[in-house]
């Protein structure tokens, strides 16, 4: 009994002159920017981490990244124990948030969110005391002779037996890592530090546009989709603008045709950057987020819309004046009925729903776009292209086509431009006409 209590002296004694040695074998790795979160699969991959330092002739290692408002930390060591890392302690071991784990032989992975309540531990975990278990995720493994443990949790947690890190700034911690699987077995390597940590910064992958550059944008390309995030779409909105609000935005994304060039905007800034950074990060080949937002696209006294429950218009084969509502207008072109069916210049029907109309002449093809519809017709071709999908334009008569009639007009088919584009058709044999109503 007296030689245990002996050997017990002798290790407390080595613990407690261990723990006021700074490790003198460490070194810091260059900060390094990226943009994704890291993944919580036990393998520290490049770049994953912003920040990184080693201990014990690199023998131990820390990785940690601030993504506000989580931390994620990797704790790697040449041992097929356990590993922990402390933050905070006040005297010695006295207060430190503690997260200690190891990878069983059976690979499974055992990690606690601990509390230490006296200077030389022990380090009951947080439920035992009171509190929460406040590790969000994690994952580990064992491989040869090392053993990695990734971890995620809130920079502030709320929890009284967890400490409040900083999104930038320096935190006290004590590292160490012992040789076999158990919660309270004697450490192999310890030591105590510091380390700052920085939120990651990330760099933009979208443009900040003015609203001057931005109508220079819209009048140059036809193919720009325009998105208003706010929840004021309704009581007036830029030309031709989609309403998904930025809370929304996530789940929607798939409505999206991420080659197509997106202006962003709201009415404060904070949505509008949320919605910029989300689509630059989910692949979108080009985004833009106009300065300023609405306001400033009004100051400059350019162009809006309001939202319309319903758009009626009227169109008699004939007669080149044609109704938009309750108004009288008049086209270049008159419609005319060719193989049984209604063709027409189709800008004047796309233009008055809001529609953007583009022309390419290698191709001899017409592209329309309205909300998250494309549709896009060839001169001579029997074939669409409707959301990316071909599609027949009248799959009883193969000769309803686009055609080209002087001088130089493009006629599109109708009904199927305009079921195409949702809107419902009706035709009046009498009279001749056809009613288009869209109700977005």
């Amino acid at each position: 009994m007296t030689m245990k209590l002996i050997k017990l002296f002798l290790s407390l004694r080595i613990f407690a002159l261990s723990f006021f040695l700074l490790a003198s074998h460490f070194f810091y790795f260059p900060i390094v920017f990226v943009d994704a979160n890291p993944t919580l699969d036990g393998v520290i991959q490049k770049d994953e981490y912003t920040q990184s330092k080693t201990y014990d002739n690199n023998n131990f290692e820390l990785h940690w990244r601030v993504e506000s408002p989580n931390f994620f930390m990797a704790i790697r060591a040449k041992t097929k124990g356990w590993v922990s890392v402390g933050f905070s302690p006040t005297v010695m071991m006295k207060d430190a948030d503690m997260i200690i784990g190891w990878v069983e032989s059976n690979n499974e992975v055992k990690i606690f969110d601990a509390f230490s309540t006296g200077d030389m531990g022990p380090h009951p975990p947080d439920e035992n005391l009171g509190g929460n278990n406040d590790i969000i995720a994690f994952g580990g493994t064992e491989s040869g002779e090392w053993t990695t443990l990734e971890f995620q949790r809130k920079l502030d947690t709320g929890d009284k037996y967890d400490k409040v890190f900083p999104s930038s700034g320096n935190i006290k911690i004590i590292v160490a890592y012992g040789s076999r699987d158990e919660f309270a077995s004697m450490h192999r390597f310890r030591a105590t530090d510091s380390i700052t940590v920085e939120a990651a910064k990330v760099e933009k992958k979208y443009k900040e546009i003015s609203a001057m550059e931005a109508k220079q944008l819209y009048d140059s390309d036809y193919t720009l989709m325009i998105l208003d995030v706010s929840s004021a779409w309704k009581n007036g909105h830029l030309p031709g603008a989609v309403n998904i609000e930025f809370n929304q935005l996530t789940q929607n994304l798939g409505k999206f045709n991420k080659e197509r060039p997106i202006l962003v905007y709201c009415h404060g800034d904070a949505p509008a950057i949320f919605a910029a950074d989300l689509l630059s990060k989910n692949g979108f080949s080009a985004v833009y987020r106009l300065l300023g937002n609405y306001g400033a696209w009004t100051r400059e006294g350019f162009p809006v819309e309001k939202y319309k429950e319903v758009t009626k218009l009227k169109f008699q084969i004939g007669n080149e004046q044609y109704w938009l509502d309750e108004t009288l207008k008049t086209m270049d072109t008159r419609p005319v009925i060719l193989e049984g069916r209604t063709m027409l210049p189709i800008r004047f029907l796309a233009e008055a729903l809001g529609a953007r109309v583009g022309w390419e002449a290698n191709l001899q093809q017409v592209s329309i776009y309205l909300q998250f519809i494309e549709v896009k017709l060839q001169i001579g071709n029997a074939m669409a292209v409707v959301n990316g999908k071909n599609t027949a334009i009248d799959p009883s008569n193969e000769k309803v086509k686009p055609i080209v009639v002087p001088p130089g007009r493009t006629l599109l088919p109708l009904r199927f431009v305009a079921e195409s584009l949702q809107c419902k058709v009706d035709w009046n044999p009498a009279q001749q006409e056809v009613l288009i109503t869209y109700a977005p």
